[in-house]
């Protein structure tokens, strides 16, 4: 349109000075032509959006029921949280440990004392002032038992923290202190290697005492009850029960980093079946995609981040009334024949048989190397531990059981050839049931199965990053194994994490495959995917969180 009417301009400009008679008018006629020229160009042109202006879409599969970061339990809520909050420190994109709301701190030479010095101007999102006393009322509420915390045992370094939580001694005993409104000062009851990691998570997110109690019970569960203090917030009205929960920049967040984009809107649907579909058509922004949908990916020039952080592996529910019996699980995990059921396994999948995988890592040194490979012990008479370990169960035959697995063709390949080999050696009928993942883990986390092949993501590049895994606190236990000897195991191996940690290590190691309650079949990469046009979206491996704070979106003509 501007083109046009430049064009129609100049045109009456030379037609006019065709007419002798009309000289004296085209200076002035040039002079307002001149005017609308500038004027026609200045109304059509269009501000360009930067990246500041833009928005980030992303889709979550489920809204979550609360955004209160001391008793949310599951990857969205988490993920959702540490874009709202920031502890006293955090990640950066390679998993280093960086100031968050502390600048700085110092560790005592044993390691049982930590002191961390705030940044000047810390505010919530309401503009009020945050003080240490907020770093050290989420930590208590993390460790009460009132508050019923499911990662409260991940705290349980601190001193007196496990104590409090089983009611032995009351909250104000908690080694965390504020000596002064800008210094927090954390006591250990051992040396904890995890600690620093462990203040990233949501369990150690500050919380305003007064806010918290003003929102008698209905802290985190709307947007008129949360207060923030990371890169963003969420303002009144930004959350729309089932429809989308509006991540708006927070102006009053002081870290080294201010958020780039003005926002990140999180569409609440539980139908997107193909996100790498979804970011082609301008949909959403990024997400996790289907291993499946790589070569689209790739031909559509999406940005890819792939993680290797995750076991396959064959889980069996220890809470079944069949499968509680170890005998049973070790006889069908000894009928298998490995080559069978892994010979159609995708180019981007390893075989393994560890569950600790070579990746591990004690101060830098690699676990696997110095451990050594530990195989399954299985039997060679498999026949003869399924009979022992039903007439135990007072069973006659092998009763009908079902396997969950990921809808993915690659794991309904594997599955398939496993029911083939438990069919033929037990007599009983297996059968299939592929679901998408988040129903797979959440069926896992219920503990509403009996077979599964479950995709295991590691905590951590610490050998406890698996072990953990199997603790009975753990949120991601997909056998629903208790055993209190382990979890005595893994916190006296969590005092003191080093090489000299090794051979205990590698008794909890075993003690869990001698229980053939999981056994690893392959290592698999992970992959999450970014417009063309969107990067520097930071994916953090060991858990899958999502930190938008400094994605960049160019937006397209």
């Amino acid at each position: 349109m501007c083109k046009v009417i430049v064009f129609m301009c100049k045109a009456i400009v030379f037609t006019l000075k065709r007419d002798d008679k009309l000289k004296i008018i085209i200076k002035v006629l040039s002079v307002l032509l001149s005017a609308v020229i500038l004027s026609a160009m200045t109304g059509c042109s269009k501000k360009e959006k930067t990246p500041q202006d833009s928005v980030i879409n992303y889709h979550i599969a489920y809204e979550p029921e609360t955004l209160d970061p001391q008793i949310a339990d599951d990857d969205v809520s988490d993920m959702i949280i540490l874009n709202l909050f920031e502890g006293l420190v955090r990640l950066d994109r390679d998993e280093k440990i960086i100031g968050g709301a502390a600048e700085s701190w110092d560790i005592s030479a044993d390691k049982m004392t930590y002191r961390f010095y705030l940044r000047n101007g810390l505010k919530w999102s309401s503009g009020d002032d945050m003080t240490a006393a907020d770093f050290v009322y989420g930590l208590y509420r993390s460790v009460s038992k009132q508050t019923g915390s499911p990662a409260a045992k991940t705290l349980f370094s601190i001193k007196n923290a496990e104590k409090i939580n089983k009611g032995e001694l009351d909250i104000n005993e908690l080694g965390v202190t504020a000596p002064d409104n800008k210094t927090v000062v954390i006591e250990l009851e051992y040396p904890d290697s995890e600690i620093m990691n462990v203040l990233t998570t949501p369990a150690a997110m500050p919380c305003s005492k007064k806010f918290f109690e003003s929102s008698v019970g209905q802290y985190g569960r709307d947007d008129s009850k949360i207060l923030c203090n990371g890169p963003f917030c969420i303002n009144e009205g930004r959350w729309e029960s089932g429809k989308t929960i509006y991540l708006s920049k927070n102006k009053y967040y002081t870290g080294e980093n201010k958020p780039v984009p003005a926002g990140v809107r999180l569409n609440i649907t539980s139908e997107m079946d193909d996100v790498c579909q979804s970011i082609i058509n301008g949909e959403t922004d990024c997400g996790a995609i289907n291993n499946s949908d790589l070569p689209k990916a790739q031909n559509k020039s999406l940005n890819l981040t792939a993680f290797n952080d995750t076991i396959h592996g064959i889980s069996f529910n220890t809470d079944s009334d069949v499968l509680n019996n170890s005998d049973i699980r070790k006889a069908l995990l000894s009928a298998i024949d490995i080559k069978k059921i892994l010979k159609e396994l995708s180019e981007d999948c390893s075989q393994t048989d560890e569950l600790i995988p070579d990746t591990a890592e004690i101060e830098d040194q690699s676990y696997r190397k110095m451990a050594g490979h530990i195989g399954y012990e299985l039997s060679e008479n498999p026949s003869d531990l399924l009979s022992r370990g039903l007439a135990d169960s007072e069973l006659s035959v092998c009763p009908e059981m079902t396997i969950l697995c990921c809808d993915d063709e690659n794991t309904q390949s594997v599955v398939s050839n496993i029911i083939e080999c438990w069919n033929s050696f037990t007599g009983a009928y297996f059968n299939k049931k592929p679901l998408p993942e988040d129903e797979l883990q959440s069926r896992i986390k219920n503990g509403s199965y009996q077979i599964a092949i479950v995709p295991l993501k590691i905590n951590s590049t610490s050998p406890l990053g698996t072990l953990e895994c199997f603790t009975s606190y753990a949120g991601n236990n997909p056998c629903s194994y208790s055993s209190d000897e382990y979890d005595n195991m893994i916190s006296e191996i969590k005092k003191n994490l080093t090489t000299a940690s090794t051979e205990k290590i590698h008794d909890a190691e075993k003690m869990i495959m001698e229980e053939s309650m999981f056994y690893p079949l392959y290592t698999r990469n992970r992959y999450y995917a970014s417009a063309e046009n969107v990067t520097d979206v930071i994916f953090h491996p060991f858990g899958g969180d999502i930190d938008f704070s400094c994605a960049v979106k160019i937006e397209k003509d």
